[in-house]
């Protein structure tokens, strides 16, 4: 809770969060492997030139982060497999067999619910945990996962899709 972090001040590593902190680790590499997975394919298959450029940016900005979430997974001995979880293996079959403009609508709709979700779980994770380098790390790749999803939100409404609101975060 947040109201116990305040509390208690500068909480250790793990005291009443460690449970928590691994959680959002495991989901984070996942959806990070996700990402690098998704943007491959857009980089190579997209029928645009801006769903190319996106996806070649999420191959680069996703493989940095999770080169610096790395040492958390180490820390608090989250195992990873390389593997999406189930939703994402559903996503990334569904990108496979599309082509063309298709290609790109099912791209874009996914990138824009995927960092809608994960810049509200980092920010969550920011906000919750008590390891002050995890906080660190959690809000600096919320901070690029934010210019993801406002980069993704603005190509959707160029095309005339539907965007989720930024709810306000605090």
């Amino acid at each position: 809770m947040q109201s116990d972090h305040h509390a208690h001040g500068g909480m250790t590593e793990g005291k009443g969060n460690n449970a928590r902190d691994k959680s959002f680790l495991k989901k984070a590499s996942e959806g990070n492997n996700a990402e690098i997975e998704a943007g491959r394919l857009a980089a190579s298959k997209g029928n645009s030139a801006e769903v190319k450029n996106f996806g070649q940016k999420m191959v680069d900005d996703h493989t940095t982060l999770g080169e610096k979430m790395k040492p958390f997974l180490d820390k608090y001995k989250v195992e990873t497999t390389g593997k999406m979880n189930d939703d994402q293996q559903k996503m990334m079959a569904e990108l496979q067999a599309a082509s063309g403009d298709d290609f790109d609508k099912k791209f874009i709709a996914a990138m824009v619910k995927d960092h809608h979700k994960d810049y509200r779980m980092f920010m969550m994770e920011f906000r919750t945990t008590g390891d002050a380098d995890l906080r660190t790390a959690a809000k600096e790749a919320s901070d690029v996962i934010k210019e993801h999803r406002d980069t993704i939100d603005g190509i959707a409404k160029s095309r005339g899709m539907e965007v989720p609101k930024n709810k306000k975060i605090m």
